[in-house]
């Protein structure tokens, strides 16, 4: 079974445990704890790939309990990480930070190189997606030094490539994005070699966005359609939602309306099928944004309604880790159905939001769609010092489409200042 799950053959490994099941009553009360414990963390895990959360907790749960009994930390470490992922996929941010952390703690006072990675790895990204990108730093940094004393383990390779991406993320420089897509791409070899499919989906998504910021989009969607492949031949469900969300947001920036339905409308289909609510909401948000139609806005309020009613119910932690995409899209969709005022409103709160420093996916998008908004609602002087900054930024990342559209906007407003 543990060999089935090295291979993300999650049906085999099921198998496995249910075999062995019929063992345990033969053993006595120690050896019969030991296989309890085994046998349920790895369906635990065979049920978080599927995306069966509820189930995925239960037997996690279990482990852990069995875990307590026989003392064994290091096997409670690596639970701890598991449980804080089921968490982390069901939207529930406070307590998957929580379990990262005493994981980690836990890992670290043992020793234990693997599951310190393991739960490192995974807490850096949840301070990224929280806006904590200090901490993410810290948290990488810290880790590393930790790899440094205790040796090059098969983890270590993604560390290096979280990092580079945190680092990029921080950037606004072409040349230094650039630089680190360079350090992430060589990191693909091995893990293809190696067949890290979880640590190669990761890479693979990270690429995706770093071309995204630079808009590079065709190198972007061919990144996120190979973390597709990976996400449906590891049959890890949750990856692939997320890599079917990426794919949809980058139907958006392409302008291909009928991609960005079929991708958000499956994205959401199998978020809904594992409970895995901030996809779901975001997907819903997209659903409403490819029928966004000024004349017929039902279609596009009914999936609003869908995302709102999903939001209300996610920790506020969490609502806080999404609210620039969820803004970022609810504002795409006021300007598609012609509703400048509100569209305003969103795009002002959203930059309002954006980090000091980290994530720039959305700085440049939200730039210009401001300048547009401005120009729409006939403000002129202010829609020209958005579109510089809008061009300053676009210039900064060597993002040639968004020079381009900036450049435009910015030239049409001088036509009709000097007009004036």
């Amino acid at each position: 079974a543990v060999w089935a799950m090295a291979h993300y053959a999650t049906a085999e490994a099921e198998q496995w445990c249910r075999r062995a099941l019929r063992y345990e009553a033969e053993q006595d009360i120690l050896a019969a704890t030991h296989l309890r414990l085994a046998r349920h963390e790895i369906l635990g895990r065979v049920f978080k790939g599927r995306g069966d959360l509820p189930e995925a907790k239960e037997h996690l749960g279990c482990a852990l309990a069995y875990g307590d009994q026989l003392g064994d930390h290091e096997s409670k470490a690596h639970i701890l990480s598991s449980l804080a992922m089921v968490a982390e996929l069901a939207g529930d941010y406070p307590a998957a930070k929580t379990a990262y952390e005493e994981a980690r703690v836990l890992a670290g006072s043992l020793g234990s190189g693997w599951a310190y990675l393991r739960s490192s790895l995974y807490l850096s990204r949840l301070h990224f997606r929280n806006g904590d990108i200090h901490e993410a730093l810290a948290t990488c940094r810290q880790t590393l030094e930790k790899e440094a004393i205790w040796g090059h383990l098969t983890e270590g390779a993604s560390f290096h490539a979280w990092t580079m991406t945190l680092v990029l993320m921080t950037q606004s420089h072409g040349d230094a994005i650039r630089e680190a897509i360079g350090k992430l791409e060589e990191q693909l070899a091995g893990l293809r070699t190696r067949e890290e499919w979880g640590n190669l989906f990761n890479v693979l998504g990270f690429l995706g966005n770093a071309y995204n910021l630079i808009g590079l989009y065709d190198q972007s969607r061919a990144y996120f359609t190979d973390s597709l492949k990976v996400a449906m031949a590891s049959l890890l469900r949750p990856n692939e939602a997320a890599a079917r969300l990426n794919l949809a947001l980058q139907a958006h920036a392409l302008d291909d309306p009928d991609e960005m339905r079929r991708q958000a409308l499956q994205a959401r289909l199998i978020a809904e099928e594992g409970g895995y609510k901030p996809i779901q909401a975001l997907a819903h948000r997209l659903e409403a944004l490819a029928e966004a139609q000024p004349e017929k806005p039902d279609q596009a309020e009914k999936f609003l309604k869908a995302a709102d009613a999903i939001w209300a119910d996610l920790p506020e932690a969490t609502r806080a880790a999404f609210a620039v995409p969820d803004l970022t899209y609810r504002a795409w969709v006021a300007q598609a159905l012609g509703r400048a005022e509100d569209c305003l409103n969103l795009v002002e709160t959203a930059r309002g939001s954006l980090p000091a420093v980290g994530d720039r996916e959305y700085a440049l998008p939200l730039a210009l769609l401001h300048a547009e908004i401005m120009v729409q609602l006939h403000r002129p002087g202010e829609a020209r010092q958005t579109a510089r900054d809008a061009l300053d930024l676009a210039t900064e990342l060597g993002h040639a489409s968004g020079s381009a559209q900036a450049t435009r906007l910015l030239a049409s407003l001088e036509i009709h200042l000097n007009d004036s």
